[in-house]
């Protein structure tokens, strides 16, 4: 399925980068996905579970960048559960809905992985 070649995935569990104001953790995040969307070196695949699942949703600032990497062949997996969990399935803007099964397989055949 994966792994090899510098497969690389990005796993997102959160909608803020950092444990400080709230404020700055989604204005740092936002600033994460556009440098991200702009970058030469980018993840194979980005998994996203837990609160990480809002920047897939509409009308999050995150969604256009995503929506990018997705179009330059970076493969987004959404946590079906959270997304269930958050009321959020009908709201999903980018990304694929996935499995914890599917998300684990990706993070553990990955070459590297990073957590943000």
């Amino acid at each position: 399925m994966c792994g090899g070649d510098g497969y690389k995935a990005l796993f997102v569990t959160r909608d803020t980068i950092g444990e400080g104001e709230r404020i700055l953790g989604e204005k740092l995040m936002g600033a994460w996905c556009h440098h991200l969307s702009q970058s030469e070196s980018v993840p194979s695949v980005i998994c996203f579970m837990n609160n990480g699942i809002r920047l897939c949703l509409e009308g999050h600032v995150c969604t256009e960048h995503l929506a990018s990497l997705q179009q330059a062949g970076v493969r987004l997996l959404v946590c079906g559960t959270c997304l269930d969990f958050y009321n959020a399935a009908d709201n999903l803007a980018v990304g694929e809905r996935s499995s914890m099964p599917e998300i684990q397989q990706v993070l553990l055949e990955a070459d590297s992985v990073v957590t943000i």
